[in-house]
Order: C-alpha cells, then structure tokens, then sequence
C-alpha cells in the first residue's frame, strides 16, 4: 500500500538588541499517508454493507503534526536575566487502530494539542549567592471522536474483524500544569567550606476528562462470521451489552459534540515538595554530601473521594462497595502519604592527599509518584459510580437479540455481571527505594586510571 512522510521546518535566531536580548523560534512540519489492509470475510461484505457500515479493505491513515518553539533570552542588568520559551504541538491523527481486524469506522481520529511556557529568573546576589525562580504552565489535551464521514452506528463484531462505533470513543480529556521552582545556592565559609542549596516547588495539576469506558452505542457480538437470516435465531449475535453512564450530564462544559454527551470526571493533584543540601568541605581531601527532601501529594476533586471507613475490615468494606450499602460511593483510592522523608548522605575522600585516588560513597532514600492516571482508572472503575454495564446473553437467558440492528431499551436488559472490581486501599504508601553506592578511582599514569564501583538498590 501507498506509504509516504514528507518533514520540512526552519529556524531563525539573533539578537534584537547586541548583548542584551536575543530570539529564537523554529517551526517543523510532518505529514504522513499511509493506508492500513482490513479483512473483511466474503461471507458477511455484503450483509455489512447493507446495514450502511465501513467495507472498505484498504483504508486512508493521514496524520498532520504541527510544531511551534519559541525562545526569548534577556539581560535586565548585570546581576538579573530572563529566559522564557514557548512550545505549541498540534496532532491531527485520523484511522488511529485501523488495520486487520478492526474496520475503517471502528477506529477513530484524535485531535491533539499540547503547549507550554517557561519562564526563569536566574538572579545573583554579591559574589557569592544565586537564585534561581521558575514559573511554568501547560496544557495537554485530547479528543478522541467517531471517524469523520461516518454514521455513528452501534458496533458489530464478528471472530475476524468489527465494524461501528468502538469503545473509548469518543472521549476527551486534558491536563494542566502550574508549576513554581525556586532555588537558591549560597558559598558559606566558616568551619570548612560549605555550598548550600536549598529550596521548593509547588505543583497544581487540575484535569478533566470525559471518559467512554463502555460501549455507549451499544455492542453486538456474533459467534460467526456468518450473516444474520430471516427466522433463524441461531444466526443472530448471541451477545448485545452496552455501557451506560451514570453521571451524564451531571457537569456541564463547554466541548464539541459529541464528546459533551458523556459525563465529566475530575482529577487533580498538588504535590509540594522543600530540599536542602549541604556541599561540606571539611578538609582539602574530605568532602561530604548531607540533604534531605520532602514531598508531599494530595489529591483533589474526584480522586479525593471519602475517607476509607476506620475500625471495619478492608474486605468488608470491598464487599459493601461491590454489593451493598457503599456500592456507588466514591472513597479515597490511597490515603495522603505525609511521611516521605528522603535523607541523602555522600563522600568524596583522598586518603593520600596527593589527587591521585579518591574513595567515593553515597546513601539515600528516592520516593515515586503513584500516576494520577492510575488513581483515575482505579476510581472510574469503582462499582456503580461511574459506569455500569448492560448486557443480554443469549445463550445464558435463552431470550434472542431479536431487536437488531437496532437498540433496545436499556431498561429491559438486566445489569451485566463482573468478575473484577476496582477498589480503594487503607494502607497504600509511595514507592520508593533505598540506594547505596561505594567506589574508588585510582590514578595509574598521566593518561590512565582505574575505577571500581559496587551500587546496590533495596
């Protein structure tokens, strides 16, 4: 099949006034076309066909990428500067899981966009302190829709390959960051040498999503990939089920169509962090390391749902979400973590005084993030409060899906059973690991030395 990607882009730079401030921006452009083969049985072209779906074996994937930067550097006077950079990405990606078994109307066209700016103040103070103060903003974002010049249709899925509207479109969903860093590094002299760095950051991540987890349009799944006969059950699709959303229109936005349809789900996150570190020079051959971080991350909107019921068994209380008087009820998926203390301690030591062998050490704690993704997908997935599932099993209640193509009414169809759950914990932490590290470097002659190191994680 037909493959082609055309790249171009430029950049201009240069000094809008001599020494003092300068510009740079680039623009790069990618353009791909491609085509992706479906299978489509003989059997069943025609019968798909008429039912007005996507038949085509070798479907278009166009995909149009966009990329802006934008730099500015300015001398305010001898001791301040400023540098602020602005970054634009757009996507347009249409067919996106088209190919073998998934039909040209069973995919979807993402529309994608991300930006952000930066902006640091690097500020220096006598001879002998600097601060460094950033601000940052950016935004990602997604809306994922039916593939365009199709009719949204409920999907139909035979063994080799589906047709119509897929699950997860359409949705959308965004992301921003507010950032503030500021770091100050100083040289204190007074019993030894010290170069202290210490400082914070603060992070405010709101985002929103409308999340299609089922298929809204409904699903219609066959054993075979036969077409459906006039009077014959057997050929029939044995399973429909379609996914309902609970929330609906329960918060109102301001989207295109269709992604406003579908109810919101709020996620948003502030992690504060504060560090210091002290560089010791103790003697001419004896350096030490000593510091130590904190963080902190608490989450917002609907990740900060109640609190995990105190003095009941965790399984009681997953029970009673599955199936009873807490089924719908949005808790807390992981307590607030306030003990992550991350001490660090290193050395740098020439027992020899003479520069040519240097022992080196170093221990400390390193905590990671739990993504917010994650908690998203826990959350969203909690029995009864986002989504539930409707189905009709033919083979289980020997009642035909006499009513396709078209749609029955939810309410006539009993909820669908589920094997698993999402569920919240009382006592989830924050990873982290310990690390701890010794080596020597042992200088042999003018142009060669010898290194050994011994790292172990836990």
């Amino acid at each position: 099949p037909p493959f082609e990607i055309q790249q171009f882009g430029g950049t201009i730079g240069g000094p809008i006034k001599k020494d003092r401030t300068h510009y740079f921006f680039s623009y790069e452009r990618r353009m791909g076309d491609r085509s992706a083969n479906v299978t489509i049985p003989a059997a069943i072209k025609s019968f798909v066909e008429g039912l007005g779906y996507d038949t085509r074996t070798v479907v278009p994937i166009v995909s149009r990428v966009n990329n802006y930067l934008g730099k500015l550097n300015y001398t305010i006077n001898a001791t301040h500067s400023l540098t602020a950079t602005y970054l634009l990405d757009q996507q347009l990606l249409n067919g996106q899981n088209v190919g073998a078994g998934t039909a040209g109307d069973n995919g979807a066209d993402d529309d994608r966009s991300s930006w952000m700016v930066v902006g640091n103040l690097t500020s220096l103070f006598g001879q002998n302190k600097v601060n460094e103060l950033r601000l940052s903003a950016g935004n990602q974002q997604l809306y994922r829709n039916y593939p365009r010049g199709f009719p949204i249709k409920p999907a139909i899925i035979f063994p080799t390959v589906s047709f119509g509207s897929s699950s997860g479109t359409p949705q959308w969903r965004f992301q921003k960051n507010y950032i503030l860093t500021d770091t100050f590094s100083q040289h204190v002299t007074g019993w030894g040498q010290h170069d202290l760095k210490y400082g914070f950051e603060a992070q405010r991540i709101p985002s929103e999503s409308g999340n299609n987890t089922g298929p809204t349009q409904g699903q219609f799944t066959f054993l075979n990939d036969a077409p459906v006969v006039a009077g014959n059950a057997a050929t029939l699709p044995y399973l429909y089920r379609a996914g309902i959303d609970i929330r609906g229109l329960a918060h109102p936005c301001n989207l295109p169509e269709p992604c406003k349809q579908f109810g919101h789900f709020f996620r948003a996150i502030q992690i504060y962090s504060t560090f210091v570190n002290d560089t010791f020079r103790v003697r001419p051959n004896l350096t030490l390391n000593l510091g130590v971080r904190y963080d902190l991350r608490r989450l917002r909107q609907d990740l900060n749902g109640a609190p995990f019921p105190e003095n009941v068994d965790e399984f009681q209380v997953w029970a009673r979400m599955v199936n009873g008087d807490l089924r719908g009820k949005n808790i807390k998926p992981l307590p607030t973590d306030k003990t992550n203390i991350s001490p660090r301690f290193g050395f740098s030591f020439d027992p020899m005084s003479d520069g040519k062998t240097v022992v080196r050490g170093g221990y400390g704690f390193y905590y990671d993030t739990i993504a917010t993704t994650d908690l998203r997908t826990t959350v969203a997935g909690y029995p009864g409060l986002f989504w539930i599932q409707i189905a009709n099993d033919s083979r289980l209640t020997n009642r035909p899906n006499d009513f396709f193509p078209n749609i029955p009414n939810p309410s006539t169809l009993p909820e669908e059973g589920s094997t698993t759950f999402n569920l919240p914990s009382r006592t989830t932490k924050h990873p982290y690991t310990q690390q701890a590290t010794v080596g020597v470097q042992q200088q042999i002659a003018t142009n060669f030395a010898f290194t050994a190191d011994y790292v172990h994680m836990f």
